[in-house]
């Protein structure tokens, strides 16, 4: 059907337009400040000239999800950037996903910027450029898969010319991050921080048993998930023997528990010490509470000193952690 041409304005005085569809276009045309309000059909969304920059809206919950498997390890002091296929076309916001080869538990680094590939031609130029006017609005959600995390640095200079910094809005740093989401703000010219959820980690070792050892220093480790700053709670059921090893010897002289060298109970005794044989006290139990920053490995030690007799042993326990940081 021919076009026809219209050189005013047409009043439909409340009307309804029925049967009507928008200009189906293969690319966003180029307009200036006195085109506001053009809107045209593209890739399968509805956008809107502001005078500025085209917006969009429907399907803003369509996501382009890409899963992402690398076989390079970070540590949390290396700077990172994320490059996304799907911020070439613009079609939907992005829900991304990485994780480590053979599923290790390891952080993947300090994501500071969000773009494209920085792949370039035989001229320098990129192949891929993306067109940050159209990704104005546009949603990003990252998630560290298998038990890794990640950081979030704030207002990195990218010498990426085709990824944007991103802004926590905090000020600082963000560490200890599992999944996160962000907007891009073309006006800002970057990535803002919408929510974020902070890596949970809790973990409960049940302390095995040791046989009647002569000796009253006793203790062992346990493998922690990674390094980091955590609570630790510590409970030991505890036992000291005369040289039978079948009778219990009273708690004339302290006991004592540590972790890491940190002392964290110390039992009472009999104060002053008594001669009547009938005066006796035990204590089988040590248990506390400390924070420890475990950062040059991710082994913690226990030790508990039991001073009274020639034989000593645990009978059971536990310790819990939980990485606060």
């Amino acid at each position: 059907m021919a076009e026809r041409d219209f050189h005013s304005d047409i009043n439909l005085n409340f009307n309804q337009l029925v049967q009507a569809r928008s200009e189906n276009v293969t690319s966003l045309p180029t307009l200036t400040s006195n085109d506001a309000g053009c809107f045209v059909y593209f890739q399968e969304k509805l956008y809107v000239w502001n005078g500025t920059v085209w917006h969009t809206w429907g399907e803003e919950r369509k996501y382009a999800y890409e899963d992402v498997t690398s076989s390079v390890t970070y540590t949390d002091s290396d700077v990172i950037e994320i490059e996304s296929q799907s911020l070439y076309n613009y079609t939907s916001n992005v829900s991304y996903s990485k994780g480590l080869t053979g599923s290790l538990v390891q952080t993947l680094g300090t994501l500071s910027c969000i773009g494209g590939s920085t792949d370039v031609d035989g001229s320098d130029e990129l192949i891929n450029p993306i067109d940050w006017d159209i990704v104005d609005g546009r949603r990003f959600v990252v998630t560290a898969r298998d038990g890794s995390w990640f950081n979030i640095k704030n207002q990195y200079a990218s010498p990426n010319p085709n990824a944007k910094a991103i802004t926590t809005l905090t000020a600082t740093d963000i560490e200890n991050v599992v999944k996160a989401e962000f907007v891009y703000r073309h006006s800002g010219n970057e990535w803002l921080l919408v929510s974020y959820e902070l890596q949970y980690l809790y973990k409960h070792y049940v302390v095995s048993p040791t046989a009647k050892l002569l000796t009253n220093d006793i203790g062992g480790w346990i493998t922690l998930p990674r390094k980091g700053r955590y609570t630790v709670d510590i409970f030991l059921e505890v036992i000291e023997w005369d040289v039978d090893q079948i009778t219990a010897i009273p708690t004339k002289f302290q006991q004592s528990l540590s972790i890491e060298e940190r002392i964290v109970d110390i039992s009472g005794s009999l104060n002053p010490s008594v001669t009547s044989p009938d005066v006796v006290w035990f204590n089988h139990s040590l248990q506390g509470s400390t924070i420890l920053d475990i950062t040059t490995s991710d082994v913690l030690h226990y030790n508990a000193i039991l001073p009274n007799a020639k034989y000593s042993q645990i009978l059971s326990g536990y310790i819990d952690v939980h990485l606060i940081k």
